[in-house]
């Protein structure tokens, strides 16, 4: 199972002191706390965490949809180069994080079989918000502009034709179409602020597209 999640850090909800005195308290373990005490930029890894917590929920929604997210019960612990894993009671996700300028983008994998993942992120331009109508209309452009970077992505990365490809939509989860039929791929689309990203991974070996080229790498990701 997959999720992701994008942060932008330019966007005015992410700025620093935009959140409420007890944020922190309220969203994060006490060992992520002491991360951010120590950290020497505690703005930009407070939404790190917070990506990853997203991004974990995500994934462990697609195994039991009744899944709470409950901020605090998310244990983050990354590695300097921004790997690791998420605790939830007894279970656990594998996690990471790829910056590129104000885009923060997590990926969180919990399955035990081979499988490769995919992931890509991409910043967009917004016209001018001017109302709620407006608003509306932004996301739905940002939601758009993921699904159409996903599908660029993995036709490309599978080398066949964009056409092949679509998504659609159960509830709130994107699955993964291949000339019509849905596949055992595991689809996670995401945006926030002026970035949007996907994550999509692949069994080993795949059912759904029947080309060894898949079989190349285990992870790869591709950031614009």
């Amino acid at each position: 199972m997959l999720g992701n999640d994008i942060v932008d850090l330019a966007d005015p909800e992410t700025r620093s002191g935009g959140q409420h005195p007890r944020f922190d308290e309220r969203v994060f373990a006490q060992s992520e706390r002491a991360v951010l005490a120590r950290n020497s930029d505690p703005t930009r890894m407070r939404w790190i965490l917070w990506a990853v917590k997203e991004s974990a929920y995500k994934a462990l929604r697609r195994m039991r949809p009744g899944t709470v997210f409950s901020p605090p019960r998310f244990v983050v612990d990354l590695d300097p180069q921004l790997d690791g894993t998420v605790t939830v009671g007894n279970e656990y996700c594998r996690a990471h994080v790829e910056i590129d300028g104000a885009c923060v983008h997590a990926i969180a994998t919990v399955d035990s079989t081979r499988a490769w993942t995919l992931w890509g992120s991409q910043r967009i331009s917004h016209p001018s918000i001017r109302s709620s109508r407006d608003n509306a209309a932004v996301d739905g452009n940002a939601s758009q502009r993921a699904r159409e970077l996903a599908l660029e992505q993995i036709a490309s990365r599978l080398e066949i034709n964009r056409s092949e490809l679509d998504i659609e939509r159960s509830g709130r989860i994107p699955h993964l179409l291949h000339r019509g039929a849905r596949t055992t791929a595991t689809l996670s689309l995401a945006h926030h602020g002026s970035h949007v990203g996907f994550a999509c991974r692949f069994p080993i070996p795949s059912v759904d597209v029947r080309d060894e080229r898949i079989k190349r790498e285990p992870l790869e990701g591709t950031t614009h």
